[in-house]
């Protein structure tokens, strides 16, 4: 069993040292992630239902333009955004323990929406820039700057706080965080088939939950995150 210590009233985080892997993590998250899986479920849904209209209507009114495209990628980057900061809110509240509602979720993800458009577009800019210099470079940037939007809402920091957090935190980490990226591809391969789309949804949100869990096993009792003030 791996060596843990409790983490309030929610999942036992592991001790520095010890982080059982993807696969076991994907064990750990799940009991946590499961009970609100239609939460999770409703915030991905209404993100894309909202941005598949806005596409649409963008396609109407401006066609093939440059406004077209450039709104289309605006909206990518706000609801995305949105979505990234509401199921984040959740993933450290289920793993906590805490109690939520998705209104209270949606709340205090749209409090630091703006910090995480500005975290998204820096993020995208750096894994544009190394992908650019070579592909091999962003192989070694992107796992260090994957964790800046959970540290971002579990510590309730700044972009260049959660940036600098997540790149000191992930040092000596690129297996354990392509482990968890592995297990994600995996899932996604289920997409293939109609029939595995829900089932690659399912176990891809909980799997994701592991980000969250590698997030606060680094952090060690360092979150500042309170849904309650929201």
């Amino acid at each position: 069993m791996t060596d843990s210590h409790a983490n309030k009233d929610g999942i036992d985080v592991p001790k520095p040292g010890n982080w059982p892997g993807a696969f076991e993590s994907f064990k750990l998250v799940k009991p946590h992630i499961k009970p609100q899986i239609w939460n999770f479920v409703s915030v991905i849904g209404l993100s894309i239902a909202v941005l598949l209209l806005l596409d649409i209507v963008f396609s109407i009114v401006f066609k093939n333009t440059f406004m077209n495209t450039a709104l289309k990628d605006l909206a990518s980057l706000l609801i995305g955004s949105f979505m990234e900061a509401v199921i984040i809110t959740m993933f450290f509240a289920s793993l906590r323990g805490d109690e939520f509602t998705l209104q209270t979720a949606i709340n205090y993800g749209l409090q630091r929406l703006l910090k995480m458009i500005g975290l998204i577009f820096i993020m995208y800019v750096i894994m544009l820039v190394s992908f650019i210099l070579l592909v091999i470079p962003l192989f070694f940037v992107a796992p260090r700057v994957l964790l800046a939007p959970y540290y971002l809402i579990l510590n309730d920091c700044t972009v260049g706080e959660a940036l600098a957090a997540s790149w000191h935190s992930t040092k000596g980490q690129y297996k354990n965080v392509y482990g968890i990226i592995g297990i994600q591809v995996l899932v996604a391969l289920a997409f293939i088939t109609i029939v595995g789309i829900p089932f690659a949804i399912y176990w891809g949100i909980i799997n994701s939950g592991s980000f969250a869990l590698l997030t606060l096993y680094l952090s060690q009792s360092k979150d500042k995150t309170d849904l309650q003030k929201a």
